[in-house]
């Protein structure tokens, strides 16, 4: 499955939709959709980093390969080159340094999120002692378990098995 909404400056739009219908199977159709880009910096808006005309692209179906994954994160990459950003609510396949917008990614130009004033807030708030971050929370590679849960983890199963046996 690919699923996911895509947000462009509409100057890119037409190159994403190119590349949907070029590189991914899938049948069903796309929804795109103008926004207005905001002319106050809304670090969590999609369409919150640009001020011109915004287009939203709406990717969401079966592909014929099971090859979901692959293409979405494609997409990802793809977008966040041509100024996008994606909408979170779906499976994100971003590295923490592509997240945040590190050295060496596409993101560099602007990042999706700023991840010095994300964590100031969090911490000014005291969400950072009780609260996942919005990378842990979102992204599929911030999801997992840290090393002594992934140990408990082991442990458990290995001790089910042998209750099994």
């Amino acid at each position: 499955m690919v699923v996911m909404d895509l947000t462009l400056p509409a100057e890119n739009a037409s190159a994403l939709i190119r590349r949907v219908r070029h590189s991914i199977p899938i049948s069903t159709p796309l929804w795109i959709c103008p926004l207005k880009g905001s002319k106050i910096r809304q670090p969590l808006a999609t369409h919150g980093h640009h001020s011109g005309l915004m287009m939203n692209i709406g990717v969401y179906g079966r592909v014929c390969d099971s090859e979901g994954r692959r293409y979405s994160k494609e997409l990802e990459e793809f977008t966040a080159a041509h100024g996008g950003r994606k909408m979170l609510y779906s499976q994100n396949f971003y590295t923490e340094n592509e997240f945040w917008g590190r050295a060496g990614h596409p993101w560099d130009q602007g990042a999706m999120f700023d991840e010095g004033g994300y964590h100031r807030l969090r911490q000014r708030l005291g969400a950072d002692k009780v609260l996942p971050d919005l990378f842990s929370k979102v992204c599929e590679a911030g999801r997992a378990p840290p090393p002594q849960q992934q140990k408990l983890i082991k442990r458990l199963g290995d001790a089910v098995a042998r209750l099994m046996l």
